[in-house]
């Protein structure tokens, strides 16, 4: 037995019952790990990113301070008793049911985040302090032990780059996965948004269909369309034919991933799907989140903004709140701020949000919200902005 393996059954100890056969299930619940490394305020810390998947793929991020540098490919090596991938997943099952102990936030250590996708629904855990909690450790070198004798190979795949290194939220408020019936909502119809059209009749049209993968996920199809004018929207019910495009999806609370780009949604009654949205995340609380990727999909630029109230901006006109905001690569921003209605149109209610500078009180953005709380808006946020598309029965052409 390889030597690696065998401290992996050391490790699991009373788990390795639990993970037998677990290989030949199908589908399996726990879909992909993933460990991300993010250094540490002295600049000497590992920084990288190491993603397990079912399939026994492998890849892996190479950073800074580390062996490795750039994006590899790899396969799960089988020299064991049993396959390594499910006596890991048995390990998470067990750290699932019973969450360790992490710390606090020290920039003296080198913090390590888990992403693991489960039953199709994206957990993190981000172990502060290493090491304090004996089991979160030993997952760690299990994970570690199992691909040390993966033979790499330097990958210029730039897309599988960016699912492997899933952008960190740095302001998300924890919050349970969503339940099946939201996803099923997700799933049950295609979505459409149509852009503004000019005085010439040119314009946009998206059209999105999410549908449930059976080793868990989502898969998106996204049929971007533009309409160049009038006599051409008359073509096919207005709607011709356009660029398709897919990906893979995963949600974590209020933010959906897909091909690693974060952001989060809303699914209102059925009917309306919101993306970019303002999300509900507690009483008086709302949260964005957007990302924008480059041309070989990798995420560029991701924006995350979280308000606090003092004031019910659904029953008060004007108020004061307070709000933390991180925007590209910079570290989050605290600031104080009062809010003013500016209308109301389409059961939606709009804001000012203003904060005080150097020059005295400026509009920092414009927010919507909807009367009933079901969701919010980001306007005025270049490329970012929230957008409502509406429930289709349609499939995409």
């Amino acid at each position: 037995m390889n030597l690696r393996m065998m401290c992996v059954l050391v490790v699991l100890g009373p788990l390795v019952h639990f993970a037998a056969g677990a290989d030949e299930a199908s589908p399996p619940t726990i879909t992909e790990i993933t460990l991300t490394r993010s250094g540490d305020r002295t600049g000497a810390g590992p920084e990288d990113v190491l993603t397990l998947r079912a399939d026994n793929s492998a890849l892996y991020i190479g950073r800074k301070n580390v062996e490795r540098i750039g994006s590899f490919t790899g396969a799960i090596p089988q020299h064991g008793f049993s396959a390594s991938y499910p006596l890991l997943a048995a390990m998470y099952e067990a750290i699932h049911a019973q969450p360790g102990s992490t710390g606090k936030p020290d920039e003296t250590l080198t913090a390590i985040t888990w992403r693991v996708v489960r039953e199709g629904k994206a957990e993190e855990i981000t172990d502060w302090c290493p090491g304090i909690d004996p089991r979160l450790w030993a997952f760690e070198m299990a994970v570690r032990g199992v691909v040390a004798d993966i033979a790499w190979k330097k990958s210029d795949d730039a897309k599988d780059a960016a699912i492997a290194a899933p952008v960190e939220l740095k302001l998300a408020p924890s919050a349970a996965a969503p339940d099946d019936s939201i996803l099923a909502a997700v799933c049950a119809n295609a979505w459409t948004w149509h852009g503004l059209v000019n005085i010439l009749g040119e314009g946009s049209t998206q059209t999105l269909r999410f549908t449930r993968q059976p080793g868990g996920g989502m898969k998106l199809e996204s049929d971007n369309q533009r309409v160049t004018g009038f006599k051409e929207q008359k073509k096919a019910d207005g709607i011709p034919p356009g660029i398709v495009g897919t990906t893979t999806c995963d949600v974590q609370g209020p933010v959906l991933r897909c091909d690693g780009r974060p952001q989060t949604f809303v699914v209102v009654e059925g009917k309306l799907l919101v993306m970019n949205a303002l999300a509900p995340a507690g009483e008086r609380t709302w949260y964005y989140a957007a990302a924008e990727s480059d041309k070989q999909g990798k995420v560029a630029h991701v924006e995350e903004y979280l308000f606090n109230f003092a004031d019910d901006p659904l029953k008060a006109d004007a108020g004061k709140g307070s709000m933390r905001v991180r925007i590209g690569d910079y570290p989050p921003k605290a600031d104080d701020f009062q809010f003013k209605l500016t209308t109301a149109a389409n059961g939606v209610r709009y804001f000012q949000i203003e904060t005080d500078g150097p020059n005295g009180r400026a509009v920092r953005t414009r927010i919507g919200l909807a009367a009933g709380g079901d969701y919010g808006l980001m306007l005025d946020n270049l490329n970012l902005d929230s957008k409502i598309f509406s429930a289709i029965s349609a499939p995409l052409r």
